[in-house]
C-alpha cells in the first residue's frame, strides 16, 4: 500500500504546480495599477499577410508606488467600431515595472486591422497574466483581475 499512497501523493504534489498560485493580498493601504500608454500599430508591407503589421505597445505596472517585475502583460486590442478584445501581444515587466512589445501584431488584432485602409485611432488594454519571480516580496493586490484603462492606438495603413 505504501507505494500506491507515494504514487497518489506524488500526482496530487504534480498537480498542485500546474495549477495558478493565488497571488498575495495586500492591506487596504495597497495600492496597485496598471497603465498603458498611448501605442502605434503601422502596416509594413502590402499584402494580405497578418504579420505586415507592426504593434508598438507599453504599460506600466506598480503597486504601492513601486514596480512590479516579472509579470506577464497581455495587450488586448478593442476592434475598430467596439466588439470583445483581440489578442495583440505580450511583454514581461523589467524591474521598473514597465512591459514593452514592439514586434508583430497578433492574429486577432492584425485581422481586426487588416481591412482598414485610413489612418484610425482605436484602443487597447493591458492585463497581467503571471506573477514572475523577479520581486517575489512585493505585495500585489488583484493582480490577476485587474485592466488597464483603455490607451490609444493609432494606426496608419
Amino acid at each position: 500500500m505504501a507505494p500506491v499512497r507515494r504514487c497518489r501523493l506524488g500526482l496530487l504534489a504534480a498537480i498542485g504546480l500546474l495549477m495558478p498560485v493565488p497571488v498575495a493580498g495586500c492591506d487596504s493601504g495597497c495600492d496597485t495599477t496598471l497603465t498603458a500608454t498611448e501605442g502605434t500599430a503601422q502596416r509594413t508591407g502590402s499584402g494580405p499577410v497578418n504579420a505586415e503589421i507592426q504593434l508598438n505597445v507599453s504599460a506600466t505596472l506598480t503597486s504601492g508606488g513601486r514596480g512590479v517585475g516579472g509579470v506577464r502583460i497581455a495587450f488586448d486590442g478593442i476592434p475598430p467600431g467596439g466588439g470583445d478584445p483581440v489578442d495583440a501581444g505580450g511583454a514581461v515587466t523589467d524591474a521598473n515595472g514597465v512591459a514593452r512589445y514592439s514586434g508583430p501584431a497578433d492574429a486577432g488584432l492584425a485581422s481586426a486591422l487588416t481591412p482598414i485602409t485610413t489612418a484610425t485611432t482605436i484602443s487597447y488594454q493591458a492585463q497581467p497574466q503571471v506573477l514572475g519571480s523577479n520581486n517575489p516580496r512585493t505585495p500585489v493586490c488583484n493582480l490577476l483581475s485587474a485592466r488597464s484603462p483603455r490607451a490609444n492606438l493609432r494606426y496608419r495603413p
